[in-house]
């Protein structure tokens, strides 16, 4: 079984949370299986621009993409700096 990781797209899940959304209706929203959008979320494939852009019109969000999808550090990223 593979392990699933934490949420690195905080933006994104608040966005979507904020507009009471449930992840089934984003990933149909983008055209994409819950479990895509899932594994998308997590981190293991990433995003592709369209799937981005409508991401962004989906939720209203006014920001930039870069805003949208910026990824929070794992615990495992800040053991590799320190």
């Amino acid at each position: 079984m593979a392990k699933r990781g934490p949420i690195i797209y905080r933006t994104l899940v608040t966005e979507i949370i904020a507009q009471e959304m449930r992840r089934e209706e984003v990933a149909a929203g983008i055209g994409v299986s819950y479990n895509t959008l899932n594994n998308k979320l997590r981190g293991h494939t990433p995003f592709t621009l369209d799937e981005a852009t409508a991401l962004k019109a989906l939720l209203n969000f006014t920001g930039t993409l870069e805003e949208l999808f910026a990824k929070r550090e794992t615990d495992h990223e800040n053991n590799r700096k320190g």
